[in-house]
């Protein structure tokens, strides 16, 4: 069984620097998701956009005529919350993200902080860190306070996509950074394991010998109906040269593509801090 995203609009109420959907009006009708959702018949649906609470009536609509699936929500929380969309966010699997760059203001700030207290009094959220180089410069200790004041479900911590990005030495400047920054959370405690989806991720990756990132038994139906695999067509990784010599290549082979065109993009250095600690038996931190 997959997952299913179903991308309802290309629109959004926010312009995120380094979002990499190509915003537009496209909306998708409700006889395509829903003619999408008896075609593919997934273990869950994943409501996803642009902003997918700017279509409030389509989900309804979508949950009222196909009401015995798994729902899920990818939203920005930036959205007035009146009780359609309050009775969306109690029927779905809630997720929001943060970044140092993705509030404009502190205003912004607020407003995403006080949506996003309202919702944690109805329904778990998990938290997406995304990674971007603004707020890889900033202090690892800053992104943890905010997190403790936010107090989400779950936490978890991606790296940022960057299209633009064609110099080999910035792209691998770049995912350094990120290994580094993720290393400093992780080796420090810095969020509680039972919040961290990514130290989950990573463990179970070590005891089952198998890709940390190798979920990608999922879908995404754009809103004219058309379908792309995770995460933009057949996952090949290519393999590189330092490859070879890596010894941890078991668990990035199924790395997402997006991330792997011009070097190495793989967190090495946290990873194989988390083997060791299994190893020595001192995981828990």
């Amino acid at each position: 069984m997959q997952s299913m995203y179903i991308k309802l609009t290309e629109s959004c109420n926010l312009k995120c620097p380094f979002c990499y959907v190509v915003q537009n009006n496209n909306k998708m009708t409700l006889k395509t998701a829903l003619e999408s959702i008896d075609k593919y018949n997934p273990e869950e649906i994943i409501f996803h956009g642009g902003e997918p609470t700017l279509e409030k009536k389509l989900i309804l609509n979508i949950l009222k005529n196909r009401p015995n699936y798994k729902y899920s929500i990818t939203t920005n929380l930036m959205t007035n919350i009146d009780k359609e969309l309050e009775y969306i966010l109690k029927k779905c699997s809630v997720a929001t993200s943060y970044s140092y760059d993705r509030f404009i203001n502190k205003n912004q700030f607020d407003k995403f902080k006080s949506n996003f207290n309202k919702v944690i009094k109805i329904n778990d959220i998990t938290l997406l860190i995304t990674l971007t180089p603004k707020q890889l410069i900033r202090p690892t200790k800053e992104l943890c306070n905010i997190i403790k004041e936010l107090n989400p479900t779950n936490v978890t911590l991606e790296r940022v996509r960057l299209d633009y990005i064609t110099d080999i030495n910035e792209y691998k400047n770049l995912y350094k950074l990120t290994d580094e920054y993720l290393y400093e959370i992780f080796s420090r405690g810095l969020i509680p394991i039972e919040k961290n989806n990514l130290y989950k991720m990573i463990v179970k990756s070590i005891k089952t010998n198998t890709p940390v990132f190798s979920n990608c038994n999922v879908i995404t139906v754009n809103p004219d109906g058309s379908v792309i695999n995770c995460p933009n067509g057949p996952l090949e990784k290519k393999r590189l040269k330092e490859c070879i010599t890596c010894n941890i290549y078991q668990y990035c082979k199924n790395d997402c593509q997006s991330f792997s065109s011009l070097a190495c993009s793989f967190p090495i250095k946290t990873v194989s801090f988390v083997k060791e600690a299994l190893y020595n038996g001192s995981n828990e931190r």
